[in-house]
C-alpha cells in the first residue's frame, strides 16, 4: 500500500515479476510505473493508481511492452493526460501505451482515462 505516495517510473523490467496475487494499491506517478516491459509480469493487481504525464505515451503499466503481460488486474486506476499533448500523436491505454507482444488474461474494473 502506497498510502498516496507520488512515486517515478521504476524504468524498464527485464527480469519476471510474480506478484503471486498481491495487490500493488494507492499512489501517484508522472508516467508509467515501467518505461518498457521486455520479459513477463504476472499474477498481480493494481488498485487505485493514477498515473499523469505530458508525453506522448501514457498507460498505467508501461509505455512499451515487449514481453508478456499475464493475469495482471486493474481496479479503479487513472490515467490522465496533460493539456499540451498532441492528440494527433498521443497513445494512451491502462495496460500499455504501446504493445509489441503478449498481453493476456488482464482485467479491467472501473478505470478512467481522461
Amino acid at each position: 500500500d502506497g498510502s498516496n505516495s507520488h512515486l517515478e517510473s521504476l524504468g524498464e523490467l527485464n527480469k519476471e515479476f510474480d506478484g503471486n496475487g498481491h495487490t500493488i494499491k494507492n499512489f501517484s506517478l508522472n508516467g508509467p510505473i515501467f518505461s518498457r516491459i521486455t520479459s513477463t509480469i504476472k499474477n498481480v493487481t493494481f488498485e487505485n493508481i493514477s498515473v499523469t504525464s505530458n508525453g506522448n505515451a501514457l498507460a498505467i503499466l508501461t509505455a512499451i511492452n515487449e514481453g508478456t503481460i499475464s493475469n495482471v488486474r486493474f481496479i479503479n486506476c487513472k490515467v490522465v493526460a496533460e493539456q499540451n499533448i498532441n492528440e494527433e500523436e498521443l497513445n494512451i491505454g491502462i495496460v500499455a501505451s504501446t504493445n509489441n507482444k503478449n498481453i493476456l488474461s488482464v482485467g479491467l474494473k472501473s478505470n478512467t482515462i481522461k
